[in-house]
């Protein structure tokens, strides 16, 4: 049991306290008007990290060229029709791959400074990983893959493109009063 003295102030009892992340959350203000985003910079973030992905699905095909040779590990079937055959060089490159995107998402949450480095590796291991589930497990159904990413990048562009032109313009949806009786 502990005893305050007179000099000493007792702190209310919040969830807030005892997590100092929590804490700094609790203190943390909206941005203002003045440095909220560009609808050019948010195009261009997402075009850089569009491009990441791409090349991150360029690393995965390179990687599976240099598999070629080496012998299977384990094969897994997925509905009959699917077949994936893996050796345990790619199992481990993918394994990793996979803990690095997700170590990527965790510190890039709760370090926000650190997203521009998070984020690019994050983008590489995502385009890895799509590059791993369209050419090595959805074998026969490439096709499948490769038309969502095209159609991926053209929603992306042109509504990039929309937004930065002004055409089409964010607007702050109206409150609604409600008044019950006469």
């Amino acid at each position: 049991m502990s005893t305050l003295t007179k000099n000493q102030k007792t702190t209310p009892s919040t969830l807030f306290n005892p997590n100092p992340i929590l804490r700094k959350l609790s203190k943390m203000t909206e941005r203002t008007e003045t440095d909220a985003a560009t609808y050019t910079g948010i195009a261009v973030k997402t075009s850089y990290f569009l491009l990441i992905t791409l090349l991150g699905m360029i690393g995965q095909l390179v990687v599976k060229a240099m598999m070629a040779g080496e012998p299977v590990w384990q094969t897994i079937t997925f509905y009959e029709k699917f077949k994936v055959s893996l050796s345990m060089k790619e199992t481990i490159i993918l394994g990793i791959v996979m803990l690095v995107g997700f170590l990527c998402q965790m510190v890039g949450i709760f370090a926000r400074k650190s997203i521009p480095v998070t984020g690019t590796v994050y983008s590489l291991s995502q385009g890895y990983f799509i590059s791993f589930l369209v050419f090595k497990v959805l074998t026969g159904y490439e096709y499948l893959g490769l038309e969502a990413l095209l159609l991926t990048v053209a929603v992306v562009a042109v509504m990039s493109w929309l937004y930065s032109s002004g055409i089409i313009k964010a607007l702050r949806l109206p409150t609604w009063e409600i008044v019950l009786g006469p």
